[in-house]
């Protein structure tokens, strides 16, 4: 009896833990690629023991977990003593544990953790799990903790909410693009180095006393509020305009600011009395790479300033060849047409840059430290020329590989420097592309200077003409609704995109551009285009033109796909099977049911496919009654549909859309049609519709084929019925109520006399093969079917 109980005893317990298992929320979960042991560290409020279960459903219930006043002895401790917890993953490595008061996490670095979500640990208060390789963790619902720490994951997505009592958040090395802050104000430390940050907020974080922000990619930072601030580290951002960085309002406490390896020019360079300032080296002023030949190069704009000196200092230039330091000769290898504007009338063969050296900020000296501009070569020949009809302002849009200001001749000879052209992350880096607008009034052929051009554009300019040849880095091309009768990028392999749209072209080679992912040549006039080349291509459109074929055989990464009001007459898809994914368009050209293409594996939905309407299927203008008109081709399809469908036909006139009689008026076998010969008031059509293709539908978007005129035979005289009454059956053509001596005439569909006969008797019976005929009494004729 004892052994009994003491069974039902180990069953319950078992009974409980399995459920536990099954129906409790886990309050964190995790997944792991490693299949050996691994270590996991805890701490909860009071001390008891966890259930984890390694992933193969059955709890395992851990060693007494400590508490926290053994983990986490004294406030002002570093180290912390929490549980260690190992155990062995199953079943593809999804952990989870059960505990509703985990207030201490920690996993050592490389566990090989892939997943991880602690939104269930609502009491967690210190996190650690460093240098392993999850994507995303979700902190917003963790609002009692105070330290965070996950430097070198993989992270792009770390989601904070209200942590009031949180600290210290250490996140570095990883790819974090943008981050939260202002619900935690009692942030101290803060290290968010080496991510992918374009913006933050720290209005509401005064206690801050360490903020490290190195190599981000911030533009601009406020911390004014910031008034406990010490340690200011914001090196290797984008930073360059005035006042792009603002220092806490009152800098008694700064001590140390880092801002080298930015954007700043001397004229906006910050001013800060913290005790160490680390300011140089600068990236290189945004001066032209390619110096047109007669250019003038303004760099007065750092002649004078104050920076960090108690009084206004002046810079000093020089202009150097990179290739052997040699300093350029002023007068002889260039003009100083007034104070820090140098004009460049000499070809030069070597690389130059020019060296700007003030009191204002000391430390940029030496090789190294010292502040100077890009390197730059003076050049004869622009890498974009183009012309244009308009006599008013014409509107560019540039980018280049590096940010610096290019030359430009307007075509009057005097090539001007332009405004400081966005690089490629500021063109690039966003959801919709950011290049720079320049402006200028044309006075003949227009050259651009620099063969780093990685965007040109010039949309509704009137261009006539453009040689993009030697631009060979340009990655995007946009000229769309111009006059362009040609267009040339032989010599432009590194295309991604190509926006043509609304010109005069009639033909466009991009077999040279294999990196081409968006090609836009709509409303042009192409014949023909050969795409074989372009194996990446995403987005396509090449809607009103004049193609009449298209291979998209390689295409097998297409999403939309616009191919609609050209002549196409075949188009030959993806290889694969599955693209387009998105959209295909091919409504208004010559395609028919046997041609269109079928909905593809990758489109989510039958109304992805755009086919109707089509033009109508040809056939001849006149056919004569008996000549078979095969429609077979258009019998069987597949289209949007899971199966095959069987195409329907119905014969109409041309005028009133009454429908013609089968059997009557034609044969029918398969899509194969024979006319009897029958009277026709009017010409006829076919219209065609399936489930293939279902929007076939409707007097706009039938499938049909052109008008035909039905033509009797040369041996039947008159296009009239017969008023006698015509039966037939068993082989028999039987004549009823014939008149005395008329003559009976019995043709075959295609006019050849078959049998003649004169009437004798008031009913006459002919024999005949089964088939169909048409009979002539007197002056007067009817077609028949003869089973």
């Amino acid at each position: 009896m004892k052994r009994c109980l003491l069974l039902s005893a180990l069953l319950c317990v078992f009974s409980i833990t399995h459920m536990y298992a099954e129906t409790t929320t886990p309050s964190i979960t995790l997944t792991t690629t490693k299949t050996d042991v691994i270590e996991m560290k805890f701490g909860c409020r009071t001390a008891h023991t966890i259930h984890i279960d390694w992933g193969d459903g059955k709890l395992v219930e851990t060693v007494e977990i400590a508490d926290s006043a053994t983990v986490y002895p004294t406030a002002s401790s570093a180290a912390i003593h929490p549980t260690v917890v190992t155990g062995t993953p199953v079943n593809g490595g999804k952990i989870k544990i059960y505990a509703d008061d985990i207030k201490f996490f920690v996993i050592d670095a490389d566990q090989q953790i892939t997943e991880l979500d602690v939104t269930g640990a609502t009491n967690l208060g210190y996190i650690k799990v460093n240098d392993n390789s999850f994507t995303t963790i979700d902190l917003s619902k963790n609002n009692q903790l105070e330290y965070v720490s996950l430097d070198d994951n993989k992270l792009e997505t770390l989601t904070l909410g209200d942590a009031p009592n949180l600290t210290q958040l250490l996140a570095s090395g990883m790819s974090i693009a943008k981050i939260k802050l202002t619900g935690c104000p009692s942030l101290t430390n803060v290290n968010l180095a080496d991510n992918k940050i374009t913006t933050i907020d720290v209005s509401a974080n005064t206690k801050m006393t360490t903020l490290a922000l190195t190599n981000n990619l911030l533009t601009e930072i406020d911390c004014s509020a910031c008034e406990s601030l010490k340690y200011l580290r914001l090196s290797g951002n984008r930073f360059a305009a005035a006042n792009s960085v603002i220092f806490p309002t009152s800098s008694a406490n700064l001590t140390q600011v880092l801002l080298k390896d930015n954007y700043f020019k001397l004229s906006t360079l910050p001013v800060t009395t913290a005790r160490t300032y680390t300011y140089y080296p600068q990236n290189p002023y945004p001066s032209p790479k390619e110096i047109a030949l007669g250019g003038t190069i303004d760099l007065s704009s750092e002649l004078t300033l104050q920076g960090l000196s108690d009084k206004e200092e002046t810079t000093t230039y020089r202009w150097i060849k990179k290739k052997d330091n040699t300093i350029l000769t002023p007068g002889t290898d260039y003009t100083e047409v007034s104070a820090g504007v140098f004009k460049f009338d000499k070809e030069l063969s070597d690389t130059i840059y020019c060296v700007m050296s003030t009191n204002a900020f000391p430390k940029f000296t030496g090789t190294t430290n010292s502040y100077k501009t890009d390197l730059s070569v003076v050049v004869t020949e622009a890498a974009i020329t183009l012309n244009t009809t308009k006599v008013e302002e014409v509107e560019l849009q540039l980018g280049c590989a590096t940010g610096h200001k290019v030359f430009i001749d307007w075509g009057d000879g005097m090539p001007v420097e332009t405004v400081e052209i966005n690089d490629s992350l500021a063109v690039f880096g966003q959801n919709t592309m950011k290049p720079t607008v320049v402006t200028g009034i044309p006075k003949g052929t227009i050259k651009i200077y620099g063969r780093d051009m990685l965007y040109f554009g010039a949309d509704e300019q009137e261009v006539t003409s453009i040689d993009v040849t030697k631009a060979v880095q340009l990655g995007v091309l946009k000229v769309p609704t111009n006059k362009l009768g040609e267009l040339n990028v032989t010599n432009n392999e590194e295309l991604y995109y190509i926006y043509a749209e609304e010109n005069e072209l009639s033909a466009l080679d991009v077999t040279h551009c294999p990196k081409l992912i968006w090609l836009s040549a709509n409303g042009n006039k192409l014949e023909s285009i050969d795409l074989t080349a372009c194996s990446d291509l995403y987005n396509l459109n090449l809607s009103e033109n004049l193609l009449s074929s298209i291979d998209l055989s390689v295409c097998n990464d297409l999403g939309p796909c616009r191919l609609s009001n050209n002549n196409l007459e075949e188009i030959i898809m993806p290889s694969e099977g599955v693209a387009p994914t998105t959209t295909l368009d091919v409504k208004n050209n010559k395609l028919t049911i046997s041609t269109l293409p079928e909905k593809t594996l990758g489109m989510s939905s039958a109304s992805r496919l755009t086919y109707a309407p089509q033009a109508p299927y040809v056939l001849p203008k006149d056919i004569t009654a008996g000549t078979v008109v095969d429609l077979s081709s258009e019998l069987k399809a597949f289209g949007v549909s899971d199966k095959e469908e069987t195409t329907t036909y119905t014969w109409r006139l041309k005028t009133s859309g009454t429908a013609l009689q089968k059997d009557v008026d034609y044969t029918e076998k398969d899509g194969v049609f024979t006319f009897t010969g029958t009277e026709l008031a009017d010409s006829v059509y076919c219209v065609m519709a399936t489930a293939a293709y279902p929007k076939f539908t409707g007097t706009a978007n039938m499938f049909k084929t052109t008008n035909v005129h039905i033509t009797v035979p040369a041996g039947v005289d008159e296009n009239t019925v017969s008023s006698r009454i015509i039966t037939t059956g068993n082989g028999l053509i039987k004549v009823l109520n014939a008149e005395n001596n008329d003559m009976i005439e019995v043709f075959s569909l295609n006019g050849a006399l078959v049998t003649t006969r004169k009437v004798s008797e008031n009913m006459e019976t002919i024999k005949v093969v089964p088939g169909s005929y048409i009979v002539k009494i007197g002056n007067k004729r009817c077609s028949v079917i003869v089973p």
